[in-house]
């Protein structure tokens, strides 16, 4: 395993080029396509290993792979039932704690 599959990749269909594209967000601005969602995939983390690769030979700093927290298996209870009340930080709630006010 090397360490460009290690890295978050978003594969999506390109209608204007009639292909995948895969792109990763650790590496912005770099991106691969293939005809196959495998073979975008696959130039990807050739582009990655490159990049890797210039950086450590340049000095730079290799960005990390972003870790995504471990799952139970119960991911659809977890959104179901948040932890604390009301989110004051989702707009579509704005509001609500005022409509049950006066």
């Amino acid at each position: 395993m090397t360490m460009a599959n290690k890295y978050s990749t978003q594969i999506f269909w390109d209608a204007e080029d009639q292909g995948y594209v895969a792109r990763s967000t650790e590496f912005p601005g770099l991106s691969a396509a293939g005809e196959s969602k495998a073979e975008a995939v696959e130039h990807l983390e050739d582009a990655i290993e490159m990049a890797l690769n210039m950086a450590v030979e340049s000095g730079l700093p290799v960005p990390e792979p972003i870790l995504f927290a471990e799952c139970d298996g119960d991911a659809e209870e977890e959104l179901a039932s948040p932890s604390s009340g009301s989110d004051s930080s989702n707009p579509a709630d704005a509001g609500k704690e005022k409509e049950g006010e006066g």
